[in-house]
């Protein structure tokens, strides 16, 4: 295997783990907020947080995923400046 093809098999290993560790925090998330709003001091707190909660990790999520397809630029970019 050479630099390139480590490079495009490295950013699309990456571009699954965090689509995996996405899907794997929303479970995780979705069964505590589910678990807390069940109590009935928390619920209206948990319905409130939610949203804003789910939407942060999103965002989390997209920048590695922003990051991830930048660097694989920037590396197919230098990998062709130097000929590979």
């Amino acid at each position: 295997m050479n630099l390139r093809e480590s490079q495009q098999q490295l950013e699309g290993t990456l571009a699954q783990s965090i689509d995996s560790a996405e899907g794997l925090h929303r479970m995780a998330a979705a069964g505590i907020f589910e678990q807390l709003g069940q109590i009935s001091p928390l619920s209206g707190v948990v319905q409130g947080i939610r949203p804003a909660y789910e939407n942060g990790a999103a965002q989390v999520f997209e920048m590695g995923r922003t990051l991830n397809r930048s660097a694989g630029e920037l590396a197919r970019t230098v990998l062709d400046r130097v000929g590979m």
